[in-house]
This record gives structure tokens, C-alpha cells and sequence, in this order.
């Protein structure tokens, strides 16, 4: 069954799953470009502007698309959508899914009689964003509601009683290039290593306690900083953040891509998740860090968030300033003791069976589940 990618298919938590999917010749992106340019604006008022790639299909619309102007794109991408439904029924003969991850989306696919709907929520934030009337009206239309997080897969389940069977927990895989090739190979520098956006999701209060209570051990933050406030007071956590990366065991590098994150991982003594708990946004996501951590092969250390706690087996969840000292002295005096790595093999094998790759199988018997 084709599976046609709708929207903002580049995303990191949803890219792998739909390259896997190219490569079986089972899926088709349809890629919305917003551009101000004076062909966009020619081709404004054509019944579809439409190129074709391979297995991608470029959309290209004015700003304001999804707003101003929807009163006249609202049905053009629609029919446009249609066309593309069309044309992959001719290669496959059956209806293909349409994967769409952006409720904004959702106004597009009522003319919905010649496929199906798989619906990618994550990340969402139940404070801002209560699920309202407009996800239940959509939920109702969608054949499977994909939920990254546990948590949100049992609040949506809570608030939408009558389309429980449809809601299924499918968490982000590990990316087999993250996997530690050489765990075992000791890196005589200690690093505690925080890779990830810095923003007002990580508990810098907590950071903050740690690593001045520790001088005598590197803290090395990699990432950009990114001001998302998730409802906290910026001149608070923001300035926190300042004065952490001021402290001289503390590093940080900024401006790598995601891919390029890996050796810091493969090099660390301690992987450090520390988000802050009473963030409602952390309670109900599956952060990408967690398997990109766990795929190092190293101790990796979290607060209790509650996606976190699901892998006790390979993360040590500490809920206080205290025990997280304890913790990576531990390890860090215990670092030479060859019996302290017993935990490498079982832990990246773990890596390797949650990859994207065996997500694509577990996708693919979900779409075959669907009557």
C-alpha cells in the first residue's frame, strides 16, 4: 500500500520512516513550497501548479496559503492531493494512506473517498493546545491516529473513547548511524555530554546545581539555543542557561547538524537528559535524544519524565540534584572497571531492533490492519 506523504515529510522523526518506505517503492512525498516569487504569483491563479520528481511531487503556493488565501487554495490543494491519489492508484490498484502530521493540514483531506488517513501526532503540548473540536472532527476521519508518546496515546485515548481502537503507540526509532561501532574503546577524557536544542525544555535550575557542585568535571552542551519559553519565564531560564555555559567546566558547540552530533555521543562518559519534569510539553513527547543516547552504547541519565521511565533497562532516571551527583560520580569513579560496561551489548542491541528500519515493519502491518 502506498503511504503519501503530505506536508512537512523532511522532519527528523518522520524522514526515516518515509526513506525507508521510497526505498520499497511504497511511498510519495507531496512537498508544499511556500514562495514569493513572480512565478508563484503567476501561477497563483492556475487550477494546480504541479512537478513531478521521482517519488516527489512539489506544490508550490503563495504566503498565506493556509490562511488569507484558503478560502481559494482550501479546494485547489485538495483536488490536487486527489491527483496524486489517482495517479498512485494506477501503479498500486488499491487506495493509498495519506501520513499527515500538522492539524493545519487537516482542511484539505475531507474529500477523502479514494484514500485513507494515517495521523502522526507528537510533541504535543495539552496545556496550549487542547484537543478541541477541530482533532476530534478530524480523528473521526483518520484510519489510524499514530501517537510518538505513551502518554499522549493514553490522554487521547481518555478524551476520544469512541475511536480508541484507531490510536496506536509508535514511538521514534534509533538511526543505525548512531550506533556505537566501538563502545568498548575508553576515552580517557571525562565528558558529560547534553546534545539538543537549549531551551526552556531542559531544567536549568537543576543543570545549573549540578555542575557547579561538580568543578572538577567537564560538562559539554551541544546544540543551539533556542528561545522556546514551553509557558517559562525567559529572563529565568534564559539567563540561567548564560550563566551555566559561563562555568569553567562547561563547553558548548553550536551550528552542527543532527548527523554530526554522533561522536559526541560515541565520546561522552554520560549521556544527560535533563529536561524539566513540570514542562507539560516533555510529559507528553518522545524526545529523538533518547534513542540517539541510548544508540551511544554509554550510562545515559535522565530526570522522570514519563517517555524516559518506559526504559529503566538502559536510562537511570534521577528525580533530584542529589541523586544525579551520586549517580555520575559513580560512574565516573567506576570508569576503569572493565565490569562496568556490562550493559554495552544488551543496550545497543536494543538500539538496533528499535531502528527505523523495524519501525517500517511495524507501519507497515498497522496499514495492513486497516479494514
Amino acid at each position: 500500500m502506498n503511504t503519501i506523504f503530505l506536508g512537512n515529510s523532511d522532519l527528523p522523526w518522520i524522514a526515516p520512516l518515509r526513506n525507508m518506505l521510497q526505498k520499497e517503492g511504497n511511498a510519495i512525498a507531496i512537498k508544499v513550497i511556500v514562495k514569493f516569487d513572480l512565478q508563484t504569483i503567476i501561477n497563483f491563479f492556475n487550477f494546480f501548479s504541479k512537478s513531478s520528481c521521482d517519488q516527489n511531487f512539489i506544490y508550490k503556493v503563495p504566503q498565506g496559503f493556509n490562511n488569507k488565501l484558503n478560502f481559494i487554495y482550501k479546494k485547489k490543494l485538495s483536488n490536487y492531493i486527489d491527483l496524486v491519489v489517482r495517479e498512485s492508484m494506477k501503479t498500486c490498484n488499491q487506495a493509498p494512506c495519506i501520513f499527515v502530521s500538522d492539524i493545519s493540514f487537516a482542511k484539505y483531506l475531507y474529500k477523502c473517498e479514494r484514500y485513507k488517513i494515517v495521523f502522526l501526532i507528537y510533541d504535543y503540548d495539552i496545556r496550549q493546545n487542547t484537543i478541541t473540536e477541530i482533532y476530534s472532527q478530524f480523528f473521526r476521519l483518520c484510519d489510524v491516529i499514530l501517537c510518538s508518546s505513551y502518554q499522549l496515546s493514553l490522554k487521547i485515548k481518555k478524551v476520544n473513547p469512541i475511536i480508541e481502537n484507531k490510536i496506536v503507540y509508535f514511538p521514534h526509532g534509533s538511526n543505525l548511524n548512531f550506533i556505537n561501532p566501538k563502545p568498548n574503546i575508553l576515552n580517557l577524557e571525562t565528558n558529560i555530554v547534553v546534545n539538543g536544542y537549549l531551551s526552556a525544555r531542559y531544567d536549568w535550575e537543576l543543570i545549573y546545581a549540578v555542575i557547579s557542585r561538580l568543578p572538577k568535571i567537564k560538562f559539554l552542551f551541544v546544540g543551539n539555543i533556542v528561545l522556546s519559553d514551553f509557558n517559562k519565564r525567559r529572563d529565568k531560564w534564559h539567563n540561567l542557561l548564560l550563566e551555566t555555559l559561563k562555568l569553567p567546566n562547561v563547553n558548548h558547540i553550536e551550528g552542527l547538524p543532527h548527523l554530526r552530533t554522533i561522536e559526541y555521543y560515541w565520546k561522552c562518559t554520560i549521556a544527560w537528559l535533563p529536561y524539566d519534569i513540570n514542562v507539560i510539553f516533555n510529559f507528553y513527547s518522545c524526545p529523538l535524544k533518547i534513542m540517539d543516547a541510548i544508540s551511544s552504547g554509554m550510562p545515559v541519565i535522565s530526570t522522570p519524565i514519563p517517555e524516559c521511565t518506559l526504559y529503566k533497562e538502559f536510562i537511570t532516571i534521577c528525580d533530584s540534584f542529589e541523586t544525579t551527583i551520586e549517580k555520575f560520580q559513580l560512574i565516573i569513579d567506576n570508569k576503569l572497571n572493565p565490569k562496568a560496561n556490562f550493559n554495552n551489548e544488551r543496550q545497543l542491541n536494543f538500539a538496533k531492533n528499535s531502528s527505523w528500519e523495524n519501525r517500517v515493519l511495524v507501519y507497515n502491518k498497522i496499514l495492513n490492519s486497516i479494514k
